[in-house]
Protein backbone atom coordinates (compact mmCIF):
# COMPACT_ATOMS: atom_id res chain seq x y z
CA UNK A 1 0.00 0.00 0.00
CA UNK A 2 2.48 2.42 1.22
CA UNK A 3 4.67 1.28 -1.64
CA UNK A 4 2.00 2.38 -4.43
CA UNK A 5 1.22 5.81 -2.46
CA UNK A 6 4.80 6.21 -3.39
CA UNK A 7 4.59 5.46 -7.41
CA UNK A 8 1.31 8.00 -7.28
CA UNK A 9 2.93 10.84 -5.28
CA UNK A 10 6.50 9.94 -7.55
CA UNK A 11 3.71 10.41 -11.19
CA UNK A 12 1.67 13.18 -9.44
CA UNK A 13 4.83 15.11 -8.32
CA UNK A 14 6.32 14.42 -12.12
CA UNK A 15 3.18 15.44 -13.75
CA UNK A 16 3.30 18.35 -11.68
CA UNK A 17 6.29 19.70 -12.33
CA UNK A 18 5.64 18.70 -16.02
CA UNK A 19 3.04 21.21 -16.09
CA UNK A 20 4.53 23.99 -14.02
CA UNK A 21 7.05 23.79 -16.78
CA UNK A 22 4.47 24.18 -19.46
CA UNK A 23 3.09 27.05 -17.95
CA UNK A 24 5.80 28.72 -17.63
CA UNK A 25 6.45 28.49 -21.42
CA UNK A 26 3.12 29.69 -22.17
CA UNK A 27 3.38 32.34 -19.67
CA UNK A 28 7.06 33.44 -21.66
CA UNK A 29 5.41 33.62 -24.77
CA UNK A 30 2.45 35.48 -23.72
CA UNK A 31 4.74 38.12 -22.37
CA UNK A 32 6.86 37.89 -25.26
CA UNK A 33 4.02 38.38 -27.53
CA UNK A 34 4.75 35.87 -29.30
Amino acid sequence: MSLISAVDFGLDRRGTEKLAGIAEVLGFMIRSGV
